[in-house]
């Protein structure tokens, strides 16, 4: 027989990779099939998410010098082997509108930056496209790789959290 591992506790349980791997597991030797099946698909998109930080910290994270868009977009195109003319969509926090009361060095930063594939899609996203986005289709097209992994564990460690308190419901 193998090696009982335990349920980690709440705070080893949002370690990347380590606490889900060991929740996953738990809920394997436990007969929690399912949970064990998210758990270990959260296990390994912390390993990409991981992945992408390094890649991130390689490629430069954080642009330094000037903030203005030309200047980035010029340091973001060569760092990222952009092709020319690639749009570039700021997807946290806009380029104009409410986004303009927020200085270039913040807007204007790789975490905030997602290359698109055409034109169209960029302006989809924005409304003024050949088909408009509905916010759905805005968040997945607009969002990068990285963010949307990022928040899927959020949501998936969440359940998880949420699974393991005892709120005494069955008794």
């Amino acid at each position: 027989m193998g090696l009982d591992v335990g349920a980690p506790g709440l705070a080893e349980s949002f370690i990347p990779v380590w606490g889900s791997g060991r929740e996953a597991i738990n809920d394997f030797q436990t007969g929690h099939y399912v949970w064990g099946t998210v758990n270990g698909v959260i296990a390994a998109s912390d390993a990409v998410l991981i992945g992408y930080g390094v890649k991130a910290l390689c490629k430069g994270a954080w642009k330094m010098g000037s903030h203005t868009w030309s200047a980035t977009r010029k340091w973001y195109g060569k760092t990222r082997e952009l092709p020319p003319n690639t749009q570039v969509h700021h997807w946290a926090v806009p380029q104009g509108g409410w986004g303009k009361t927020v200085p270039d060095v913040v807007k204007n930063q790789p975490w905030n930056l997602n290359p698109m594939r055409d034109w169209a899609t960029h302006a989809n996203i924005h409304g003024y496209g050949p088909d408009p986005y509905n916010a759905v289709g805005r968040w997945w097209h607009g969002t990068p790789d990285w963010a949307k992994i990022a928040e899927g564990l959020i949501a998936g460690k969440s359940a998880n959290a949420a699974r393991d308190v005892d709120c005494e419901c069955d008794q």
